[in-house]
């Protein structure tokens, strides 16, 4: 079955997750790198993969909706971002026809604030992993 981005979610922290709101994007890279290990007598370079280097991105807009679920208030994906401490995240290709599909894992979040005259105000962080990701 293939899908659209539109049922998409990211939520933070464990029981009980906070669903951040007005988000639409995120992106998330298992990028790996190689180790050669080339030998006497072969015939080409030969490489095995490293681990992968979780990392992405979320993207949305700011918003100053306290207590709005479906909008969601800006503060605690602000606040992760601030944080010293890795946070809990929780990324959903689709949460309407497979909500038992996501990945999660600790991560560190920084935030970009983009203000423009003739735009909304948007919010940015790139992550990268802290711990051990899982895909469920």
């Amino acid at each position: 079955m293939r899908i659209t981005g539109r049922f998409g979610q990211v939520a933070m922290g464990a029981s009980p997750e906070t669903i951040l709101g007005s988000i639409n994007g995120w992106d998330l890279s298992e990028g790996r790198n190689y180790v050669d290990v080339t030998s006497f007598l072969d015939t080409n370079k030969v490489s095995v993969p490293d681990l992968p280097d979780v990392s992405g991105n979320i993207k949305g807009f700011y918003n100053v909706d306290p207590g709005s679920p479906a909008a969601g208030d800006s503060i605690p994906w602000l606040e992760a971002a601030e944080a010293p401490t890795p946070t809990l995240l929780k990324l959903s290709p689709d949460i309407q026809n497979t909500p038992m599909r996501f990945w999660e894992g600790l991560a560190y979040l920084d935030m970009k604030i983009d203000v423009q005259v003739a735009g909304a105000v948007t919010l940015a962080s790139a992550f990268k992993a802290a711990a051990s990701w899982t895909r469920h």
